[in-house]
């Protein structure tokens, strides 16, 4: 994927050789897209598609790589610069681990292929992200990705330099690895958590410092630490954590409610009953 040839040559080339059209009969941006159905992410995004027809996009392709990138891509996400400006190596966002106790809901993204959203609950906040795939193809698709994005992003966005920046962020430990497994947001693979960790560390390395953070996740960002930071959210997690984690333990808290509040109406009517005697 280091050298793409131009779209446009390719275009050529397949209008003026009339056999290949007679052979495929579809659109070359179709026969392109079928060639990636076997690499991962493999579905289109949905804001790609309204019914069964493929909105391309209105500036054309550069090359192969960005018909794949364009495809995998949400539509108008992550592409305005936020103001102040920032980059890429301010952002920040807890391990999954430390989110879930602070009541964040990790769930997987029905929109298809990358795309990754934060928003808010009353005592909790919900973390959608997109299934991430990890094959021995992967880091050189991602590393491609983002150096592209560091080429184009201003024209063509930057949401894989955002997914892989969460990803990142979430998966510190083993126990994160469990927590987004637990959630199908890492997929059961042959890879255990030390190989997915490993995976982590180097994709880390394909992330320029010096990218700009789009708008959205500077947003997805303060989001995530508000809801986090706010003392109310975490002792309720604390609490859900360390007494409602085993039914055994939940059990026997609310018995010894149940207990207090017997004792308590039992000494109430006694004393009751003696002021009334007197």
């Amino acid at each position: 994927m280091d050298y793409q040839i131009p779209w446009f040559v390719v275009e050529a080339v397949y209008r003026k050789h009339s056999n290949l059209n007679k052979i495929f009969d579809i659109p070359i941006h179709k026969l392109a897209l079928l060639c990636f159905e076997k690499f991962y992410p493999r579905s289109m995004h949905k804001s790609k598609v309204h019914y069964d027809t493929i909105t391309l996009a209105p500036d054309g392709f550069k090359h192969l790589l960005h018909i794949f990138h364009w495809s995998r891509s949400p539509e108008g996400k992550f592409r305005t610069i936020s103001r102040p400006f920032k980059k890429m190596d301010s952002f920040y966002i807890p391990s999954a681990s430390s989110m879930h106790l602070s009541e964040t809901v990790f769930k997987k993204h029905a929109d298809g292929s990358i795309d990754v959203s934060y928003s808010h609950r009353r005592l909790s906040g919900v973390m959608k992200l997109a299934p991430w795939h990890i094959s021995e193809y992967s880091p050189k698709i991602y590393e491609s990705l983002l150096r592209f994005e560091r080429g184009y992003g201003l024209f063509c966005g930057y949401p894989f330099t955002a997914y892989v920046a969460c990803m990142v962020c979430l998966l510190q430990t083993e126990e994160d690895v469990q927590l987004l497994r637990a959630k199908g947001i890492i997929p059961s693979t042959r890879n255990d958590e030390k190989e997915v960790l490993s995976s982590v560390k180097q994709f880390r390395t394909f992330l320029c410092d010096d990218v700009p953070m789009s708008n959205d996740l500077a947003n997805l960002s303060a989001k995530v630490m508000a809801n986090h930071q706010r003392s109310v959210i975490r002792y309720y997690g604390e609490f859900k954590s360390r007494y409602c984690s085993n039914p055994w333990i939940t059990a026997s808290v609310i018995a010894g409610i149940c207990l207090f509040v017997l004792t308590f109406l039992q000494t109430m009517y006694g004393m009751l009953s003696y002021y009334k005697l007197q």
